[in-house]
C-alpha cells in the first residue's frame, strides 16, 4: 500500500487472509530491522500463515531514511519529529477504514530497531496498540517522552549471543 502522511509518500505491504472471518479482525504491524525495507521481513511467510489459520490482518509498514531517525525508524521520538508514529496510526486508520479491525487487539512486534521501534509504539501509540512482542532489540535508552497510563503487555525475547546489540551492553 501507498499511503501520504504529511505530504511524504510512505509504503507498506498487507496481508489479507482469503477466508476473512466476518467481524472485527486483529491486526499485527510487524516491523522490520535495519536494511529490511527491500526484502520481506525475516518470518512474513510465517505470519501470513497464522494471519490466514487465525484471520488476522498483517501490515509491514517499510521505513524510509529520514533526518533525526536512527536507522530506518525514528528512536527517542520528540514531540515535533512524530514522523514514523504517523505513519504507524495512518496504516491502522487505512485498514480499519477497509476492513473490520478490532481497535482492541492491535499488536506490533519487531526485529533489532524494529522491535526498539515496537517500544516507541507503545509510548506514543498505548491508547491504540495492546501489546508489543520485541525480538533482538531494546528499549529505547534516552526516551524523551513516554507517557504510559496503563500497565502495558510486553513480550521481549534477546539472547546473549546478540554481537549487534550485546545483552549486557550499553544498548
Amino acid at each position: 500500500g501507498q499511503i501520504t502522511v504529511n505530504g511524504l509518500e510512505r509504503s507498506y505491504r498487507f496481508y489479507i487472509p482469503e477466508n476473512l472471518p466476518s467481524g472485527p479482525r486483529p491486526l499485527l504491524l510487524s516491523v522490520h530491522g535495519a536494511d529490511g525495507r527491500d526484502w520481506a521481513f525475516p518470518q512474513e511467510s510465517r505470519f501470513a500463515a497464522l494471519a490466514e489459520a487465525e484471520g488476522i490482518i498483517l501490515a509491514n509498514p517499510l521505513s524510509q531514511h529520514l533526518a533525526g531517525n536512527e536507522g530506518e525508524w525514528q528512536l527517542n521520538t520528540p514531540p515535533d519529529a512524530r514522523h514514523d508514529i504517523e505513519f504507524i496510526e495512518s496504516i491502522i486508520d487505512e485498514l480499519s477504514s477497509a476492513y473490520a479491525i478490532d481497535g482492541s487487539r492491535i499488536y506490533a512486534t519487531g526485529y533489532s530497531i524494529g522491535s526498539m521501534f515496537t517500544y516507541e509504539l507503545a509510548c506514543h501509540l498505548s491508547n491504540r496498540i495492546a501489546a508489543i512482542a520485541s525480538f533482538a532489540g531494546t528499549m529505547p535508552v534516552n526516551p524523551t517522552s513516554c507517557e504510559i497510563s496503563r500497565g502495558y503487555p510486553v513480550m521481549h525475547i534477546h539472547g546473549d549471543d546478540d554481537s549487534i546489540i550485546g545483552y549486557g551492553g550499553p544498548w
